[in-house]
């Protein structure tokens, strides 16, 4: 709402990525795995990395920083479909927000950097929050697919 007050978020890291626009990543980091990111992370935070050497998979929360605010949008025209839905009903970076979520998978830990692959976010990505993925509890096997069953790609 235009009268709600605005949220302070202070980055506690940023990405490090061979992507460096928009548009050379992949839709779904998922889509190339074999693709290496770090994610380092701010010397204030180094703390909240330990224990985190056990997962294999994290939760990264990130801002859109490429995606200036007048770009930003309410509905979108997502991949894989021919007309437009709400940003809320797809993985648009085009979000109101401007926060966007990956799943990656931890490869090692490097001191204060956090070596990933399968990561889509671009060089410089600002990191809000990492969370490790438990799949009891962030994974739902019956889950519908909505507008997108039967259009994501082999």
């Amino acid at each position: 709402m235009e009268d709600s007050p605005p949220v302070v978020v202070r980055p506690c890291g940023v990405v490090r990525s061979p992507y460096t626009a928009e548009a050379q990543g992949p839709i779904q980091g998922v889509l190339r795995e074999d693709v290496e990111s770090r994610l380092e992370i701010f010397p204030p935070y180094d703390a909240c990395l330990d224990g985190l050497e056990g997962f294999s998979h994290l939760i990264v929360l990130f801002h859109f920083h490429l995606i200036a605010e007048r770009e930003r949008a309410l509905v979108t025209k997502p991949h894989f479909y021919d007309r437009e839905v709400g940003a809320f009903a797809c993985c648009s970076p085009r979000r109101p927000s401007g926060l966007g979520l990956d799943i990656v998978r931890l490869v090692r830990r490097e001191r204060n950097v956090l070596v990933v692959t399968g990561a889509d976010m671009t060089d410089g990505t600002p990191i809000l929050d990492i969370r490790p993925y438990i799949p009891e509890y962030h994974s739902f096997p019956d889950a519908e697919l909505g507008w997108i069953r039967g259009r994501i790609p082999e």
